[in-house]
């Protein structure tokens, strides 16, 4: 027996189309009805289910073999009908398909009698998206220690920065001290930077209160 919408407020009726069917009482005034079945179908719609309303039901397709129904009937409460074609059906998937459906369908008149009492529905939570995972900062790695004699052509060149003339490519200082490039004297260098200091004395004393920097000690 294939499973056709329901359209007569009689529950008897629902038994004769549905091959296997169940009832059940909802709590809500047959006198609510109307309010009932906006919010119930409202929401059925929301969630992608086929609904169809008449002036004493509602009925909401709940799968290919499954109906669920509600029923303005001779009892002063709506009554909730879960119909379920089971051509074919295994009995234990038959039980499944009704427990569900009904669990569903209590779940709509919850939220029915939620909002008809004045309540409100909470929406669903927002998706947080997730935090941007910050990259960890590049290490870099350390520069080299100056050898002796990078560290005697820094001297000098600062020294000419502090004392020659803006521009000027001669000074005192050039020839104070003394640097062949043409040589990498580790020790050379580490005797001329030591007499760095009494080689410029004389251009201190011009410049009270000057101190000789880090690099040409």
């Amino acid at each position: 027996m294939k499973l056709h919408p329901l359209i007569t407020s009689s529950f008897a009726g629902l038994m004769l189309v549905a091959c296997v069917h169940s009832s059940y009482q909802t709590g809500v005034s047959a006198n609510d009805a109307v309010q009932a079945f906006a919010h119930i179908g409202k929401q059925a719609a929301s969630e992608g289910y086929q609904v169809t309303t008449h002036p004493d039901s509602l009925h909401v397709i709940y799968n290919d073999a499954t109906e669920i129904a509600f029923m303005v009937n001779e009892t002063p409460n709506l009554v909730m009908g879960v119909m379920v074609d089971d051509d074919g059906m295994e009995p234990a998937a038959v039980k499944d398909t009704m427990k569900k459906a009904s669990e569903k369908g209590f779940e709509w008149i919850e939220m029915a009698k939620k909002l008809m009492a004045g309540g409100t529905v909470a929406a669903p939570a927002p998706v947080t998206a997730p935090a941007p995972v910050t990259a960890p900062a590049p290490v870099t790695a350390p520069a080299p220690p100056m050898t002796t004699c990078q560290k005697l052509v820094a001297c000098q060149a600062k020294l000419m920065s502090d004392f020659c003339a803006e521009g000027g490519s001669e000074c005192q200082v050039a020839t104070m001290v003394k640097i062949d490039m043409s040589t990498d004297d580790q020790e050379g260098c580490k005797i001329a930077l030591s007499a760095v200091p009494g080689l410029i004395q004389p251009l201190i004393m011009m410049k009270p209160g000057y101190k000789i920097p880090a690099l040409c000690r």
